[in-house]
């Protein structure tokens, strides 16, 4: 199966031809807008699927005339069967990614409704242990236990002590 990035390279080259087929029928497709405008190599994914789906919509409605200057019959369906699986592609990751985002909004409010529990705990032993500094100080060092540090974006640093 095809990587995002795969079908975006995939598309650009049969753009490339499209538009080049598209160029070579200008000249007959005189009042018409038989040309094609590729996207830049750093237009986003959205922005690049848009400019593809225009040039699919453009290539099919000169089909015959690209057709006549050197465009394969089925270019056009497998263009559009590229097309439809790079937006799928878009879409999943989208979709991974707000699943992603609500899972760690999940997952940052059960802590907190741990860390609460511990606090209720530590406040019940440290009263229960008050008179056995053994089983007190157990119950501190079991209570304490070391989290990594998270970073914010802000916070990140390289080696050099600089803001990455």
């Amino acid at each position: 199966m095809l990587h995002k990035a795969e079908r975006r390279r995939t598309l650009r080259d049969r753009l490339r031809l499209l538009a080049g087929v598209a160029d070579a029928a200008a000249s007959e497709a005189a009042g018409t807008s038989a040309r094609l405008t590729m996207p830049r190599d750093t237009t986003n994914h959205h922005a690049f699927l848009t400019a593809a789906k225009v040039a699919l919509t453009q290539a099919t409605s000169h089909r015959d005339l690209f057709l006549k200057y050197g465009m394969a019959a089925d270019f056009l369906g497998e263009f559009s069967a590229i097309l439809t699986q790079y937006e799928e592609a878009i879409n999943q990751k989208s979709a991974a990614q707000t699943a992603h985002v609500g899972a760690r909004a999940d997952l940052d409010q059960v802590a907190g409704e741990i860390m609460h529990t511990v606090e209720q705990l530590d406040v019940l032993n440290r009263h229960r242990f008050r008179n056995d500094h053994e089983l007190l100080a157990a119950w501190k060092r079991a209570r304490n236990v070391a989290w990594p540090v998270r970073k914010s974006a802000g916070e990140e640093k390289d080696r050099d002590g600089k803001a990455a």
